[in-house]
Order: C-alpha cells, then structure tokens, then sequence
C-alpha cells in the first residue's frame, strides 16, 4: 500500500501483515503501526520508496514478528519501536535510518547491505546479529560509507555477534555512558 498524503490513512492504527508493505512515499504519518515478515520481496515491511524525500512515523512502531524496515528514501521513526517475542528488526535500502525514540524496546538487529546513514536510540540490551527471514540472510550492519550510531540507555549493553561494516563511514557505540567510534569498521 503506497500513501498518497501525510493523512491518507486517517487516524487509526495500521498494521502490514507479513507479505504484504505499507510505503510512505516521501510522507509523515502519525499512525500507530504493527508490522511483521519482510514485506513484498524482501524489500520491507515499512518502506520509503521515495527517493528524494524523507518519509517519517510520529506513531509507535510494534514489530509483531521480525521484521524488514526499509526503502530508497530516508525513514524517521520518532515514536517508540517495540519488538514483540524477541523478533528481530532488519533494515534495507539506501535511505538513511533514523530510529531516536528513548523508549524504544529493540533487543535485535540486523541489516541487508549497503543501507545509507543509521541513527538508532535504544533502551534494551541489543545484539546485533545474522537472521533469517523469508529465507534471506541478513549479516550484522553494512553501509553504504555511511555513519551509524547506536546508543544503549540505561545500564544494557550491546552485543555484536555479527559483522558491522561501515566504508569509510564512522561507527559510533556509546553504552553505559561509555562512547567508542571507529572510523572504517570490518567485523566488530
């Protein structure tokens, strides 16, 4: 389902069922959503297909099961992001990733490669790993050359048990109020 408009969806909540994608095409919406699986293929279960504008969600985002968030364009989640059962939260495409809520409940992650620039705020201890979804392998966090920061509040920590490959981009991990960044990352 591609959006027309930042109100296309009225004001209830929205769920993409696994199989299917809810594209936001360059707008902001307010919804909450629940989405699980990987969308339609592979490309994402919540999408920015518009490549040169931003899409953004003020709502809460429930991941129901693992699932894929992606897209060409620049995706901001500003409300709260809640994995349900532990589900694992994969993030594809070129777009820059932005996912600030202090709230946010996120205890796995993953990316396919070459995503653009991510921003993650979380408030659980997370891993980053090597799911699979829908048959697809997904390996640690590679960019594009593009910086990723992920900050951990409170006391949690940060697992990585799986590659996080950057370019030429910085990775910047700050836990426990301890802060690292290394410039050009291979495996962590």
């Amino acid at each position: 389902l591609q959006i027309g408009s930042s109100t296309a969806l009225g004001s209830g909540a929205v769920t993409a069922q696994t199989g299917a994608a809810l594209d936001l095409n360059g707008f902001t919406i307010a919804n909450n959503i629940s989405i699980s699986g990987s969308g339609v293929a592979n490309s994402g279960a919540l999408i920015n297909s518009n490549a040169t504008t931003a899409a953004g969600t003020s709502g809460s985002l429930t991941l129901v099961g693992d699932s894929l968030v992606g897209g060409a364009g620049g995706l901001s989640v500003s409300g709260a992001v809640t994995a349900q059962n532990n589900a694992w939260l994969v993030l594809a495409g070129a777009g820059s990733k932005t996912l600030d809520n202090s709230s946010n409940q996120i205890s796995k992650l993953a990316s396919s490669n070459n995503i653009g620039a991510l921003t993650l705020v979380d408030s659980a201890s997370l891993t980053v790993g090597a799911p699979t979804i829908n048959g697809v392998t997904y390996t640690g966090i590679t960019t594009n050359n593009a910086n990723v920061s992920i900050t951990i509040r409170g006391s949690n920590g940060i697992t990585l048990s799986s590659a996080a490959q950057t370019g030429s981009g910085d990775l910047t991990l700050t836990a426990n109020g301890l802060s690292a960044t290394a410039a050009t990352t291979g495996t962590g």
